[in-house]
């Protein structure tokens, strides 16, 4: 049985279900870089990373915007349309004497590093040079000889030559960056040849510690050629970095790498000794070729913290690690990782994620024409500050969309990079994040799976909608404000999922279930009623609660009489030609059929969808079955059938209202005092000869919104309390005109109760003259007779006690 009832379906099985296979993704997949089958999650979750940097902004105000820039470590160079505007300049590119000129002029001013997002791989076009080395060829061939004119000229020829000029004072800094460039694949190159590994000098990264045997390029980006700077210019300068940029799926730039691979597999140099030499396998790390190389980014912050770059693949602090994420730290080469290494976070292949600091020109621009110009406050702009030199011009092509703009000036990504590494304000995923989101897709799965399985799927959609708002939100202002990147993607497509799979399965299952419930009840309760048992299928079990409520009961009077009369099949015709319109007007007012006894019919009001103005409903739907039965009447009448009467009786009061019966069979009903007042009312209409009465706490609820008249005060059978009862007469007050005999029936029955029952006797028989129909009339006239012969005890106060139903 046990066994059963767990392998037996429910919604928070299968909302269980969903959650372990999300949990089962997220452990295969360890994060949201690794889907490769799933892109369009990575996308969503770009978009969302995009979206909480342009929440978070840049600098709002000028004077914030001058704050951020005086405070950065970091100003560009740029290479704007100012600067091609000069006539000394031109069109980029410039003579190399005015980039020698640059270099020498930014040394100068004190700049700390001068990195180049650009490549000098053509030699230089000086407009100059051709000319002199035409007059020099002319002057060799006249013959003549002057010492003097020929010195000069091989002095003009030689300061002609900017490449020289430019390797001159490359050889007299220390703090250059030159830029290069990689060809991704082999359709960039499109026939053209690479660039020897040796064209790059001692641009690589300074050690590498590497996992024995592993595939040092399996998640790191690799080149299939390259773009190098001129071989007088390499060998002239010592720091080089490569300027590529990759973008994401959506070609948006939001990463940086800072590491590439060129060439063959690593090779490890004692490999072919280690087998034989076991004192080997204390030497770490294990000197490797040039093919791991540098961003610009990363030569500029080693030459700004003056540390080499320490690259570990599969290792960590001589330990080996089956991660494919790598470790870059700026300190010492050899011995372990200590205080003095400076980490910089990067994933997987050595992606660093940037954290921008705006749009566009966040960061301090100057022309490179001022510069080379000798501009003063632009020669104390670069005091102190890495100098990057680079394209912003539009007709340069080096713009490049990024999380704040389409346009977005790609020297200031590796601006980004190295401000983020200067300042350590990074946008990281920490070792923990992995196991907390793994948390969050198991907790949510389970609170979701279990609130959906049994709240309305209207109110389930407000709550997952609600934390699928919340849950960004969240992560925006207690993870990404404070520099950490959260994945919220997964758990929200988990939660659409959840969403999606249990309400298929609750409207497959409880759908299926409320049809049966609503063939079962549509033709014994109200549409209300059926709506609300479909709504809380809890109401059909056993039970019931005490209520204020309203019941009404009308029966047939004499029906033994007309059943004796007609054929059981004539009978039931009659019968059900009675009982369809009167029980349509109880639903009409909201009632609820409880139950016919035979020819009598049983309402209740206020149950099992309570509203407050019950009383009136039952009122209004007794005098309307008095006037559909007038109807009914007249269409009897033309048929030959009988005419029939009937009487109600309605009462509001406390009842226990529910599910009575065993736990196999049960009916919705009402019990208690109230209930069978109710049914003792219908019955006093045959002692008074009314239609409808209804008890004094009825009549409470009423106001003047109904014409009554009070018809006596009794205790019925069963009761020990008196009840004043009402005979309900029609709708809205009384009418002047029509019962102005209301006022001279009250004064009679004044009379009555005073023992006055002489001027009683006379009063009701004078308005039985004119109501000889009026049997309540005749039937206080009998009465004051009576009790003028047979006088009441002292202590007589009116009330009348039955002593049958």
């Amino acid at each position: 049985m046990n066994l059963r009832k767990l392998l037996s379906p429910s919604g928070f099985k299968l909302g269980l279900l969903v959650t372990l296979v999300f949990c089962l993704i997220k452990l295969k997949t360890r994060e949201l870089s690794g889907f490769t089958s799933v892109e369009f999650l990575q996308n969503i979750e770009n978009s969302v990373t995009d979206i909480m940097f342009r929440l978070q902004g840049g600098p709002d105000t000028p004077e914030e915007k001058a704050a951020f820039q005086e405070q950065a470590h970091v100003v560009v160079v740029a290479i704007d349309e100012r600067s091609l505007r000069m006539s000394e300049l031109g069109m980029w590119p410039w003579p190399r004497r005015q980039v020698a000129r640059l270099v020498q002029n930014l040394e100068n001013c004190g700049a700390r590093v001068i990195a180049f997002d650009a490549v000098f791989s053509e030699p230089d076009f000086e407009r100059t040079l051709p000319v002199l080395e035409r007059i020099h060829q002319a002057w060799e061939k006249t013959g003549l000889s002057h010492p003097e004119f020929g010195a000069a000229l091989a002095q003009a020829i030689e300061q002609a030559s900017g490449d020289r000029m430019l390797a001159e004072v490359l050889e007299n800094t220390d703090n250059v960056v030159l830029g290069y460039f990689f060809f991704l694949s082999e359709e960039e190159m499109r026939g053209e040849e690479s660039d020897p590994v040796q064209s790059l000098g001692y641009g690589t990264v300074g050690i590498v510690y590497r996992l024995p045997g592993g595939n040092t390029y399996t998640f790191m980006p690799r080149a299939a050629g390259v773009r190098a700077n001129l071989p007088v210019l390499t060998e002239a300068n010592e720091a080089f970095g490569f300027f590529n940029m990759l973008s994401d799926e959506d070609r948006i730039f939001r990463r940086a790498p800072l590491v590439f691979g060129f060439g063959t597999e690593l090779v490890d140099a004692f490999e072919m000794f280690r087998p034989y030499l076991r004192a080997l396998e204390l030497v770490r790390p294990w000197p490797v070729t040039a093919e791991i190389l540098p961003s610009l980014s990363l030569q500029s912050l080693s030459l700004w913290f003056g540390q080499p770059v320490r690259l570990h693949l599969g290792t960590r602090d001589g330990a080996t690690f089956t991660s494919d994420v790598p470790e870059i730290f700026l300190g010492p080469l050899l011995g372990p990782i200590g205080p003095e290494h400076r980490p910089i976070p990067v994933e997987r292949g050595g992606l660093f994620r940037v954290k921008f600091y705006g749009p566009g020109q966040t960061f301090r621009h100057i022309s490179a024409g001022d510069v080379i110009r000798g501009d003063p406050a632009a020669c104390q702009t670069v005091r102190g500050k890495v100098a990057l030199v680079g394209a912003t011009a539009m007709g340069l092509y080096d713009l490049r969309p990024n999380p704040f703009e389409t346009n977005y000036p790609g020297v200031e990504i590796h601006a980004s990079v190295i401000e983020n590494v200067i300042r350590q304000d990074y946008l990281v995923r920490p070792t923990w994040m992995e196991t907390a989101e793994l948390a969050l897709l198991l907790g949510l799965g389970l609170l979701l799976a279990w609130v959906l399985s049994r709240l309305r799927l209207t109110r389930g959609l407000v709550l997952s909608l609600a934390i699928f708002l919340i849950l960004p939100l969240l992560n925006y202002l207690l993870l990404f404000r404070n520099g950490l990147l959260g994945f919220v993607v997964l758990p929200s497509v988990e939660m659409v999922v959840l969403f999606i799979a249990i309400a298929v399965y609750r409207y497959a299952t409880e759908e299926r279930e409320k049809s049966r419930i609503r063939n079962a009840f549509q033709f014994y309760l109200s549409r209300n009623v059926v709506e609300s048992v479909l709504q809380d299928t809890s109401k059909l079990k056993l039970g019931g609660e005490r209520r204020e409520l309203t019941v009404l009961f009308s029966d047939i009077r004499g029906f033994t009489t007309i059943s004796e009369r007609l054929a059981p099949e004539a009978l039931t015709e009659l019968l059900n030609e009675y009982l369809t319109p009167m029980t349509d007007l109880v639903f009409r007012y909201n009632g609820t059929l409880d139950k016919y006894m035979g020819d009598a019919i049983m309402a209740i009001y206020g149950a099992p969808l309570h509203f407050p103005d019950h009383p009136k409903a039952a009122c209004l739907t007794a005098l309307d079955m008095m006037e559909e039965l007038a109807r009914l009447c007249v269409s009897w009448k033309e048929r030959g059938l009988p005419e029939i009467d009937i009487g109600i009786g309605v009462n509001t009061g406390p009842m226990s209202v529910g599910n009575m019966g065993s736990r196999t069979r049960f009916d919705y009903t009402v019990i208690g005092d109230n209930v069978n007042l109710g049914s003792r009312l219908e019955g006093l209409n045959k002692q008074y000869g009314t239609h409808i009465i209804v008890s004094e706490f009825t009549r409470a609820y009423l106001g003047e919104e109904f014409t009554l008249r009070e018809i006596d005060l009794v205790i019925v059978k069963g009761k020990l309390e008196p009840v004043k009862i009402y005979e309900l007469l029609h709708r809205g007050p009384p009418d002047p005109a029509a019962d102005g005999w209301l006022a001279e029936y009250a004064t009679a029955l004044a009379a009555y109760r005073a023992r006055r029952f002489e001027e009683g006797a006379a009063l009701f028989e004078a308005l039985s003259q004119r109501r000889p129909t009026d049997r309540l009339l005749q039937l206080y006239q009998d009465r004051c007779r009576a009790m003028q012969n047979n006088p009441p005890p002292p202590e007589w106060d009116g009330v009348f006690k039955m002593t049958t139903k």
